[in-house]
């Protein structure tokens, strides 16, 4: 059965305005001096479709300094007076960006591990599964098997680059 989404209703930019403004999110908007818009080198963008717990998803947009859409997923709504317990957030962002953002969602331990793998259209599909144990990152590489990344093993911002590099080609 397809989820249904909804569109939050905010302008475009008003969510990371106000994350600026309320100090969740640091940093200074992108502007045109050789780079593109979310702070990295050009060229190192990626298309993402990242299924966020809702408290956590202002957090997530405000590290990947998010410009795609966000939309709530109606399906994971109690009743038509309580809000979606996930949101969608779709499009391009930085590929180190991605990766910092990961490397500090996947120790919220409320919402599971992470799991990351590779959709049919290129895009890169994340989502939190509470039967993958807190503090982990699971990757997907259909054929060239899984890697699981945990707390444990520290892993760097760098590395976890190198392994989502695999699902971008």
């Amino acid at each position: 059965m397809a989820r249904q989404q909804k569109p939050l209703g905010c302008p475009p930019g008003f969510i990371i305005s106000a994350l600026l403004a309320s100090g969740l999110a640091t940093g200074v908007l992108p502007q045109a001096n050789g780079r593109d818009w979310a702070g990295g080198a050009a060229g190192s963008m990626v298309s993402i479709r990242w299924m966020a717990p809702a408290r956590q998803s202002l957090v997530i947009q405000g590290d990947l300094r998010f410009r795609g859409s966000v939309t709530a997923d109606t399906s994971t709504e109690s009743d038509s007076r309580s809000p979606a317990e996930i949101f969608v957030l779709s499009g391009s962002v930085d590929l180190e960006l991605l990766a910092k953002s990961l490397l500090a969602a996947y120790k919220d331990a409320r919402y599971g591990g992470i799991m990351i793998r590779r959709a049919g259209n290129g895009d890169l599909l994340i989502s939190h599964d509470k039967s993958i144990p807190a503090n982990s990152i699971v990757i997907d590489q259909a054929n060239k098997g899984t890697t699981i990344l945990n707390a444990r093993s520290q892993p760097r911002t760098d590395q976890l680059v190198e392994l989502l590099r695999p699902l971008l080609r």
